[in-house]
């Protein structure tokens, strides 16, 4: 009977612990804001000492719009500024 009730505390902790993670790795994602216009042209016109190639922009883009997503419609105007800035119709 006491290994009974020592294995249903020991999976009821492990069921616990999982359960506690995953809603931790919802909060963290939910509090990460979304990538706005103004980051992206940030980005586009980043001339922080070392000059990064169109390729290295492209790739920190597509890694920071997969993981944040974006928070606004792109539209003539925002296509043209970003073009401005240096980007393409990728």
């Amino acid at each position: 009977m006491k290994i009974l009730i020592f294995r249903v505390t020991i999976i009821s902790i492990f069921i616990s612990l999982f359960v506690f993670l995953i809603g931790q790795q919802q909060v963290q994602a939910q509090t990460e804001k979304a990538l706005n216009f103004n980051e992206i042209l940030s980005t586009l016109k980043s001339t922080s000492g070392i000059k990064k190639s169109t390729d290295e922009i492209n790739e920190q883009l597509i890694t920071d719009i997969r993981k944040r997503k974006v928070n606004f419609t792109l539209t003539h105007e925002k296509r043209d500024s970003s073009k401005k800035a240096g980007g393409n119709d990728f």
